[in-house]
């Protein structure tokens, strides 16, 4: 992923808000290998984000693993899931920012995390080193990543949990990730980009980059990014958790890869206080 700071017709963004594997590749200056096959996780757990990024290319050999680690939760929600990847709707989070920030922080989205990730490891059957949790945002990350440490010294869990944005993420894999989106408020016209039939006619991968986009991509918003949402959705090898306000399907990769067709859909009307009411 390139580092992301960007604003319209200035040259310094215009050329930073590329790789710089993407101006080789329109340089012709380095051959593309297009992505086929994954030995991360199971082709039931790949289906999304082939699917959107892919066309529906991408395969695997790689069996599904008989008992699904977020189990324990239907007896947590009181639901049948039936699926691997859930999207765990954070109704009444609202997302923050510091003065003179762009970076935005979700005490609620905070709050639910904390909560599932307490249940399943209080279940036995999942441990802090089978999770990695990945954040949009440096500051959630950054706040998520101090509560789960007092959540672990409270518990006298010597281990503490991976909190990484999608950038460090990237290469990464672990058996279970929880996605923090952390955005409340996004529009349907918010994403600046090419019509997607024009997208869709650039289908090379580049680097594990999203197949199907095009690299010309420069006047992306930073969430609506389909690189980072693709690196961001990639990661599991047995299940996904995306944490997020319903609002965050108005951007088009994002409404794509949490569709129904991939994805259980929790809603969670718990109120904006304190973690103590998840208990």
């Amino acid at each position: 992923l390139p580092p992301f700071k960007y604003n319209a017709g200035h040259i310094v963004s215009e050329l930073g808000s590329r790789s710089s594997l993407a101006v080789a590749k329109d340089k012709k200056q380095i051959r593309v290998v297009t992505l086929k096959k994954v030995y991360r996780a199971s082709r039931l757990l790949i289906d999304h984000y082939s699917t959107v990024f892919y066309k529906g290319a991408l395969d695997s050999d790689i069996p599904t693993s008989g008992i699904s680690p977020l189990a324990h939760l239907e007896k947590v929600i009181k639901k049948n899931i039936g699926k691997r990847c859930i999207f765990w709707k954070v109704m009444n989070g609202i997302n923050t920012n510091a003065y003179k920030s762009t970076s935005k922080k979700n005490y609620q989205e905070a709050n639910a995390v904390q909560f599932v990730l307490m249940k399943l490891i209080d279940s036995k059957t999942v441990s802090v080193n089978d999770v990695m949790i990945i954040a949009l945002y440096e500051d959630q990350r950054k706040y998520v990543a101090a509560k789960l440490k007092e959540r672990c010294e409270e518990r006298e869990i010597k281990e503490r949990f991976e909190v990484l944005t999608v950038d460090s993420a990237q290469g990464r894999e672990k058996r279970i990730v929880f996605v923090l989106t952390t955005r409340s408020e996004i529009s349907r016209n918010e994403d600046i980009r090419k019509p997607t039939s024009e997208i869709e006619e650039n289908s090379e991968e580049i680097d594990g980059q999203a197949g199907g986009i095009d690299p010309e991509e420069k006047a992306v918003d930073f969430f609506s990014s389909p690189y980072r949402c693709n690196v961001a959705v990639s990661r599991h090898q047995e299940a996904l958790i995306v944490f997020g306000h319903p609002n965050i399907t108005n951007s088009e990769y994002w409404g794509k890869v949490l569709d129904q067709k991939y994805f259980y859909h929790h809603e969670d009307n718990s109120s904006p206080t304190s973690f103590t009411n998840y208990n």
